[in-house]
């Protein structure tokens, strides 16, 4: 049966290229936690992150991310690191075959992962699978 009319044809909305609401559902589901800067060297970016690992316990990631958040500035960031509490970056022995389980059933659908695994945090999960 083909259905002809006004009542079965789809309301089209008007369209806005640069829609705002566009651009903050984006931002709702991600943020940037690193943006490499060309003025800053790999020698002294290693360096960084040597010390943010080594002196106050800051996995790779945070480190970076404090960096970003400081505009690339290495001497602001270092003075700020101590002034946070990194999130510790523990997995179970359990958690981390529970993982891997999961991971190798759904890939990289870390919602459905999520729901397997105790420590359901996707960061969490994300930064395991650069590790192995």
């Amino acid at each position: 049966m083909i259905r002809v009319g006004g009542d079965y044809q789809a309301q089209i909305p008007e369209f806005k290229p640069d829609s705002p609401t566009r651009y903050n559902e984006k931002d709702q589901r991600s943020m940037l936690v690193w943006c490499p800067n060309s003025q800053l060297s790999d020698t002294m970016l290693d360096e960084y992150i040597l010390m943010a690992k080594e002196k106050h316990g800051y996995n790779m990631e945070q480190a970076l991310g404090m960096l970003l958040w400081h505009k690339h500035d290495v001497e602001r960031s270092l003075a700020d690191l101590a002034n946070f509490t990194p999130f510790p970056d523990e997995w179970t022995v359990e958690d981390k075959v529970l993982f891997e389980q999961a991971f190798s059933f759904h890939g990289k659908s870390f919602h459905r992962i999520q729901q397997m695994v105790r420590n359901g945090n996707k960061h969490a999960q994300t930064s395991f699978t650069d590790d192995l």
